[in-house]
């Protein structure tokens, strides 16, 4: 009788232990829209009727250290623009070689200064494919839930940019959370359903246990 009893809670404990991890799994794929808009918190066109400056505040959701580039279309329409980011993005040898963005970016948190960077310096990394290019000119740590903002001022040599509609973009620096989500999209819906199908299994093999005569 004790063996008996003792079977059915360890079945119902399972089952409710698989039935909180497919709710988990499933709560976690819930959260996507929002973990993988956090990957890039800020993405700020840059427009001549802005003046030479502009700030904006953004809140991070990762524990992550964030970049901080400016972004163009993959081709401007513009052969001269074009050349310059082309050469800008394949990492010139030396600093003498490498375009100058004049640009200068800062990130405060509160009166605090988190990370700064300018245009003036080769780019950090690089990124992009068909649709657009990315010239990263440098990083700052980032904590979730904090808010920061970013604050950004260029010269007249960076005028001749703003045709070509770039994009102050703030994004996670890391590849590991990107690599993490597509992992996750990929097995949370599989897990939910396995782990919630097992837990009817043992919940159903418990009831009819309890319900069986000596």
């Amino acid at each position: 009788m004790q063996a008996k009893k003792l079977k059915i809670v360890l079945l119902y404990i399972a089952a409710a232990a698989a039935s909180g991890i497919a709710a988990s799994a499933k709560v976690e794929q819930w959260r996507y829209p929002t973990l993988l808009a956090g990957l890039t918190p800020l993405r700020l066109p840059l427009e001549a009727s802005a003046g030479s400056e502009l700030r904006s505040r953004f809140q991070v959701t990762w524990n992550e250290p964030h970049y901080v580039a400016l972004v163009f279309p993959a081709t401007t329409g513009n052969p001269d623009i074009d050349r310059t980011i082309n050469l800008a993005a394949h990492s010139p040898l030396s600093r003498e070689d490498a375009p100058v963005f004049d640009i200068q970016w800062r990130v405060v948190e509160g009166s605090t200064v988190i990370g700064q960077g300018s245009g003036n310096q080769m780019p950090t990394a690089v990124f992009g494919g068909g649709f657009s290019r990315g010239l990263v000119f440098g990083q700052f740590p980032a904590r979730n839930g904090r808010l920061y903002q970013v604050e950004a001022s260029w010269g007249p040599n960076f005028e001749r940019f703003l045709s070509a509609s770039p994009i102050l973009e703030v994004g996670v620096f890391s590849a590991s959370p990107s690599v993490g989500l597509a992992w996750g999209r990929e097995l949370d819906g599989p897990v939910a359903y396995s782990f919630a199908l097992v837990g009817v299994v043992l919940l159903v093999f418990g009831l009819v246990l309890s319900t069986r005569k000596h």
